[in-house]
Parts: C-alpha cells; structure tokens; sequence
C-alpha cells in the first residue's frame, strides 16, 4: 500500500486513518481518487464534488468517501450483504474483515477486475457474507458469487493454529479475500468460454478431484512439491508482505522465471529462507528488547 499526505498539513496518514493525528483535521479517502481529501465542519468535503464519510465509520471504521445524496454505503461496504447486528460481540471482528476488505477493493480496482454486485448482477455478482463462528459453524469459502468469511479468522492464535495444522505457508484476513475472489473471478471470467482451455493450460484442470490433485503435488513424506521457480515465487511473497524493508534485495520475478539454469534458482531458494529467518530473528529480538523490564 502506497504512503498518503494529509492534504492540509502534509502528515502522512495511515489507510486507515478518518482524522489526521498532526492538525486533527477530519479526513476520508477518495476511492476514485485513491488519496485522501479533507472534511469541512459540516462533514462533507470543502471541494467538489460534495462527499460525505461512509455510514459505516463507527460500526467498521469505515473512513471512504460517498457522494452526499447518494448511497450511505461506500463501495466496499456496500458488498457486504450480512454482518453481526449492532451490539454482537463479534463486531470488533467484523471491522477488521471490512479494514481487509477494503484493501482488497482497491488491489482489484488497480488490477482493472470489474466488481459487479448483486444490484448489477443479482445472480452473479459479488456479496460477502462476514459471519461469527461463536453460536453455529461457519465455513469460509466462496459460492456462486457470494464469499463467506468465519470472523473467527481475525483473531491471531485461532487463525496461526490453523496455518500450522493445514501446513500453510501465509494465512491472513486479506489473504482469505484474495484467495475467495480468485475463485471468484474463475467463476465469471474463466469457467466456461474460450478463457477455460487458456485457464487449464496454465493451472490444469480445476474439476479434478480436490485430494487427488493435492496427493499429485505431494512427495512420498506428504510434503509439497513445489519447482525451485514456485518456491522463490512464495517467498518473494512472504518478504514483500512481511519484510517490505528489505524488498529490494529481491530479484524480479520476470528474471527468476527466464532463468536456463536451476542451480541458480536453488541458490536463490536458500538465500531467500535465510533471508527471512534473519529477518524473524531480528523481529524478535527487537520485541524482546522493547519488553525487558529496566
């Protein structure tokens, strides 16, 4: 995510900011402008077109713009079709999936996917259903254009013993999102038509039996199998999302995937593992000295 100015006093803000912490101006972000603008004292935005915060500030923290006048929702809350009702405990929850879901919006924007809902598409389009787990089972998943989320994924320990029991290497909020409107995104674009011989050229065929196709990328001791070019790709993931600051120690994916000779791309597997566990050691070392008492 890119670095944001406030546009009265030039602090820089947080995506999630909806007051700037230097001159408390209130603030909200401008989806179509993909910056922030500034609130009069009558909540609405001192230049044109007129804009208002999202109805969901307080219940989401919800702090994008909507046209005054126009719906109260802004274009991402307004995919949500169920939450927990106001006064659930589950509502802390649920404002860091829509803090996710946001994200999401933004990424599929830039990347030019269309974001059809149920209003443009009632049989097709998307909707997210973000539910608590607490009272009855929920499953995470994605279904004909509806993308359901268990709550339950926001809270850390219940989220990293599920990482760890399922063998993942990355499990996130946003990463649930990315990888349920990629399912998403199969379903409108590449499911059926002259996109799906394309698809199954690159990913092979999706209608295959679930455990049969995880047993395929599996050796003999049940781990996964992936090419050296996989694992740098996963990798060059994990840093990018976990250790921005040395990103640019990175090679370019582009130049891994040319590369004739996979001695090399081993090499870059082990330098990349080390890489990232100097980087946990130095996180922890850190944490620990912060917390020592004086």
């Amino acid at each position: 995510m890119r670095d944001f100015a406030c546009p009265n006093c030039g602090q820089r803000l947080a995506f999630e900011n909806s007051v700037c912490l230097s001159c408390g101006s209130p603030i909200g972000f401008d989806l179509a402008a993909r910056d922030f603008a500034v609130l009069g004292p009558q909540g609405v935005t001192l230049l044109t077109p007129a804009r208002q915060i999202c109805a969901n500030l307080n219940v989401a923290g919800c702090n994008w713009l909507v046209p005054v006048g126009g719906s109260a929702l802004c274009r991402s809350c307004s995919l949500t079709r169920t939450r927990p009702n106001d006064g659930d405990p589950a509502l802390p929850a649920f404002a860091e999936a829509e803090a996710a879901k946001r994200r999401l919006v933004v990424e599929l924007i830039e990347l030019s996917l269309p974001i059809n809902d149920r209003i443009a598409d009632p049989e097709r389009g998307l909707t997210f259903d973000l539910l608590s787990s607490e009272q009855e089972p929920v499953i995470t998943g994605h279904d004909e254009g509806v993308i359901t989320l268990d709550l339950a994924e926001g809270d850390d320990v219940h989220r990293e013993q599920l990482r760890v029991s399922m063998d993942e290497p990355y499990r996130t909020l946003l990463g649930h999102f990315r990888h349920e409107t990629g399912h998403y995104f199969f379903f409108v674009l590449a499911e059926t038509g002259p996109a799906r011989a394309e698809f199954e050229t690159l990913f092979g065929d999706p209608d295959l039996d679930y455990q049969e196709a995880l047993d395929e990328k599996k050796d003999s001791t049940g781990q996964r199998k992936l090419s050296p070019v996989q694992q740098v790709e996963v990798l060059d993931e994990v840093v990018r999302e976990h250790y921005p600051e040395v990103a640019d120690e990175l090679y370019p994916l582009d130049q891994v995937r040319a590369a004739k000779d996979m001695s090399t791309v081993e090499e870059y597997v082990k330098d990349l593992r080390n890489l990232i566990n100097e980087e946990r050691s130095n996180l922890f070392d850190d944490y620990r000295s912060y917390a020592a008492p004086e």
